[in-house]
């Protein structure tokens, strides 16, 4: 099977072994790759994005990749992030690195489900 057609039937396995195998692909294929991904596997496509994704959050002029609040302004990410968990994926060791966050600069504001994960009252 060629690329362009393992692309258009299966872009999801195919973005999965490029990131196990760690192979590189020219930028034509990564917008092809992108490009379905988006269109017909949305889900996957946000999971694999992670603190990568995109997203408008206040203080920033346009969109920043999450990552940059989350290490920025943890606590308001976090509280950002409660309202739709859904908007940005991560994986647990993120989200307990970001309760610790709260927790050490404002323990109040972290819920109590959070703050249980922790091993915290």
């Amino acid at each position: 099977m060629k690329v362009s057609e393992w692309l258009m039937t299966d872009p999801v396995s195919f973005d999965k072994l490029r990131h196990s195998m760690c192979f590189k692909i020219d930028h034509e294929v990564f917008e092809i790759l992108v490009s379905r991904l988006k269109a017909n596997h949305n889900s996957y496509f946000n999971e694999a994005l992670g603190l990568k994704t995109r997203i408008k959050f206040k203080g920033y002029d346009g969109l920043v990749q999450a990552i940059v609040p989350y290490n920025a302004n943890s606590v308001e990410f976090y509280l950002w992030w409660i309202e739709d968990p859904e908007k940005v994926k991560m994986t647990l060791a993120e989200k307990i690195k970001l309760f610790e966050s709260v927790w050490m600069k404002s323990p109040h504001k972290l819920r109590l489900d959070h703050r249980r994960i922790l091993g915290k009252k």
